[in-house]
């Protein structure tokens, strides 16, 4: 069975996707957000998707706070930015080995 990582789970689309899970019952759908997973961090990363045999990965996760991103720039630009690309290396890396 395939494992499915979904980040940013409790969002608008995270949402969607656990309302469709049911319908891919060959998938195993790993739901977090960020209490159950910091995207910034290379480690909690590498753990998750090494203990839950992480397959696919379907970033949902993103800093949404337009207003609030000009004055916090910086985390809006790991989060939206830097956190999906080390998703995709985690990933990749894992797959290369």
């Amino acid at each position: 069975m395939k494992t499915i990582l979904i980040t940013g789970a409790n969002g608008q689309l995270g949402n969607e996707l656990r309302l469709i899970e049911k319908n891919y019952p060959d998938y195993r759908f790993l739901f977090t957000d960020v209490e159950e997973l910091d995207i910034t961090d290379v480690e909690a990363i590498r753990r998750t998707v090494r203990s839950s045999r992480v397959d696919f990965i379907l970033n949902c996760a993103a800093y949404t706070a337009v207003d609030k991103a000009e004055s916090d720039e910086q985390t809006a630009y790991r989060i939206n930015a830097i956190a999906p690309q080390l998703l995709v290396l985690l990933l990749l890396k894992r797959e290369l080995k």
